[in-house]
Order: C-alpha cells, then structure tokens, then sequence
C-alpha cells in the first residue's frame, strides 16, 4: 500500500481502531499452526473487522491447481465443500490466474462471471469484490466479498483494510503449508518413503479423543506382521528387511494405508463387528500372497468394543485356516 493512502487511512479515527485489531488479528495467525486454527481464526476475525454479510476465502489446492471454498460466510459452507474451480473459471479463478483484483457492481452482465455456485446454494450474487493473495508473486487464494450494499463507500473505507488482512492470511497460509512440509517429512520412514510410528502416534491423537466426544463410536487397530520375518532379518540384515516391507507396502498403496517401520498398522474407526470383518478382508485380500501367510495381532484396551473385537480374531482365524488349506506348509501363526 503506497505510503500517502496509509496516511489517509490511519487520519480517519474509525480506522486506527480498525488498524489496532488488524494488527490483533495477524497475532492470532501468526500462533495458528495448523490450517482448522488458521481458518478459524480468520472467520471469527474478519467478521468483526469487516462488515460485510457475505464473503468467503478460496484457496489454490496445490496439488490440483485448483480453488476451493476454505471459508464462507453467508451460505451454509456445507454446500460449497466439494465444489471446485479451475483456474480462469468465474471471477474468482480469474483473479487466481491473472493475480490481479477484481471489483465488478453488476455480476450478472459480466462474462467472466460463472453461475454455477449460485445454483449450488440457491445464492443470488449482484456484486463481488476478488482480491488475490500473493505470496512472493504467487496466487494462493482469492478474498470475495460479495454484495456489498455501497461498493463506492466500502473501497473508500474498507479497502484498503481487507488488503492488509489478505496479506496477513497469505502469509499465515503459506507458513502453514511450510510448517506442514517439514511436519510430512517428519512423518515419513527415510528408506521405505512410508508412514512411520510418529504418523500413527499423531493420528491417534486425533482420533481418539473426537471418537471419545462423540460417544457412541468405537475405534479398532488392526496390526499386521509377516510370517518367519524376523529370520528374514537375522540371515539377511536389516536393511534387506526394510526393503521387504517396502515391497509389501507397495503392494497395498492405494489400498491399504500403513504405518510403523517393522509393524504395519492400519487405524480402523469401526461402529460394528462387520466392519472389523471387512478390514481384516480387504487386508487378506490385498496382502495375501502364495509364497507366506498371513498373521494379525489385534490389541484390547479397556473399553474396547467386545463384539466387533470377537468378530476380527473369529475372521483372521478363518483367513489363516484359509491360507493353511491353499498352503499346508506355512507354519502355524502366533
């Protein structure tokens, strides 16, 4: 922002004290370390600082290049979750591909302007204002606000505001994507390039206590092992070992998600037996292979769901009796 419309800003009284909580606000995104607080943070923020009942935050997804409504004020966010835009699509990708802003007072005359999320949520969008986020020349994200009811007031006002607050979350947004970089790499075994036990730890964490809130939901963990692996390791080493579990994880990428660098876990929130069945299935079936067996260990902790932990033992029995019969010479499991 060039230094005299700083000026002009700050010689309005109303706006110190609009600069003063701008100022609140990026201390609390600067302490927000993962992207829920993030946007947590900018939602309750924003809606204070700026007064504008319609708004929402679209961010690039890094892996598709394309937006996605992380915020949204004014229509139920429930609707826009799985609605995706390409870049150049609507006003939005517009401003996300050009990086420039986009102030329009009559969408529907604008041929930019794509009326797809209008009839998704039944929404009906006069005028929208589109700023880019730009981290280091690169578009992360679009700020809209739409339907403001005096757009001349509201850029002479509020502006130059919602710019500092779009740099204030293009930048939270970015270091969180940084911090969740080197968070991935944390989580990731160096030789086998697979989730490690620090990744099961960390989603335990979170499993746990949202199935404890709910209630009424169990959560079961399926172990996995291989037969004669520990032979595999003591005549050939450990990195041969590695390399073999590397192999099996490969197999089952896709299918099966594992964790552990000796054993492979899958974390299974179950709500009945049948569903403890159709685990240890899809796991027999992905992972079975005619020259060994399969054994599973499943652990019990105090409040464990009695049935549906019955149901697992009862299957991986039947999957090892089934093993036996196609290859009697596979050695009993433990």
């Amino acid at each position: 922002m060039p230094q005299k419309d700083f000026q002009e800003l700050i010689a309005d009284a109303g706006q110190v004290e609009r600069i003063l909580a701008c100022l609140e606000f990026s201390k609390a995104l600067v302490s927000a370390y993962d992207m829920e607080t993030l946007l947590t943070a900018v939602l309750e923020r924003i809606k204070l600082l700026i007064p504008a009942r319609n708004w929402s935050l679209l961010l690039v997804d890094r892996q598709t290049r394309e937006l996605y409504f992380a915020v949204t004020v004014g229509v139920d966010h429930e609707l826009l979750k799985g609605v995706r835009l390409k870049m150049g699509e609507g006003i939005a990708g517009t401003v996300a591909q050009t990086g420039q802003p986009i102030f329009i007072p009559e969408a529907c005359e604008d041929e930019r302007f794509c009326q797809r999320v209008d009839e998704i949520t039944g929404f009906a969008t006069r005028s929208i204002i589109a700023l880019p986020l730009l981290v280091r020349g690169e578009v992360i994200g679009v700020f809209e606000v739409i339907n403001v009811e005096n757009q001349e007031f509201f850029r002479e006002k509020y502006l130059p505001l919602l710019e500092i607050l779009g740099d204030y979350v293009a930048i939270a947004v970015d270091n969180v994507y940084n911090l969740q970089k080197l968070q991935a790499r944390t989580f990731i075994d160096e030789v086998t390039g697979f989730y490690n036990t620090r990744y099961l730890a960390c989603k335990l964490d979170k499993y746990i206590p949202e199935i404890l809130a709910a209630g009424h939901q169990e959560l079961s963990v399926v172990f996995l092992d291989l037969d004669d692996f520990k032979q595999v390791v003591d005549r050939h080493g450990h990195l041969l070992g590695t390399k073999v579990l590397a192999e099996v994880a490969r197999v089952g990428k896709g299918k099966i998600t594992f964790w552990g660098e000796i054993d492979r876990q899958h974390v299974l929130p179950a709500r009945d037996p049948q569903v403890g069945r159709d685990a240890v299935r899809l796991v027999a079936r992905h992972l079975y292979d005619r020259a060994g067996g399969i054994i599973a260990q499943f652990e019990l902790t105090p409040g464990s769901h009695g049935p549906t932990a019955i149901a697992i033992f009862e299957e991986w029995d039947r999957v090892e009796a089934e093993a036996r019969a196609n290859r009697p010479s596979i050695p009993p499991g433990g």
